[in-house]
C-alpha cells in the first residue's frame, strides 16, 4: 500500500486554502494547511511533509522567507509557490523573484488540473 503524499500548504486567503485542501484530499493527498508563513516556519522545522505549496504574499511572514527557511531545512523538498500578483506586477514577476530557489511556480487563479500537474511534477521531477 502507497503513503499518501504529504502536502504542506500555506495561504492567506481561508476560500482558497480550503479549496486547495478539500481538492488534493480527494485526489489521495494528506493536507496540512496553515494561514501564513509564520505557522510555516513552525511545520518547516518539525518536517514529515513532501511537498510545500504556499502563496508569495502573506502578513506576518512572507513566502520569500518562508522559501528560505525551508531550503536550509530541507534543500531537497520540491516547492510550487502561487501568487495572484496582482496587475500592477509585470508578468516576469515570480520568475524573477524567485530565480535560483528551484520552484515551481502557479499563477492564480489556476485551476485542478493545473495544480494537480504541477504537483505530481514536482514530486517526480526532483532534482
Amino acid at each position: 500500500m502507497d503513503i499518501a503524499p504529504r502536502v504542506l500548504l500555506f495561504d492567506d486567503e481561508p476560500l482558497v486554502r480550503e479549496t486547495i485542501s478539500r481538492m488534493l484530499s480527494s485526489h489521495g493527498f494528506t493536507v496540512v494547511a496553515g494561514h501564513d508563513g509564520l505557522d510555516g516556519l513552525k511545520q518547516v522545522k518539525e518536517g514529515g511533509y513532501d511537498v510545500l505549496v504556499t502563496d508569495l504574499f502573506m502578513p506576518e511572514v512572507d513566502g520569500i522567507e518562508l522559501l528560505q527557511a525551508t531550503r536550509k531545512a530541507r534543500p531537497d523538498i520540491p516547492i510550487i509557490c502561487m501568487s495572484g500578483g496582482g496587475s500592477h506586477l509585470p508578468d516576469d514577476f515570480g520568475s524573477k523573484l524567485l530565480q535560483g530557489f528551484n520552484v515551481r511556480i502557479l499563477a492564480k487563479p489556476f485551476g485542478s488540473d493545473a495544480l494537480l500537474s504541477t504537483l505530481h511534477a514536482a514530486l517526480t521531477d526532483r532534482p
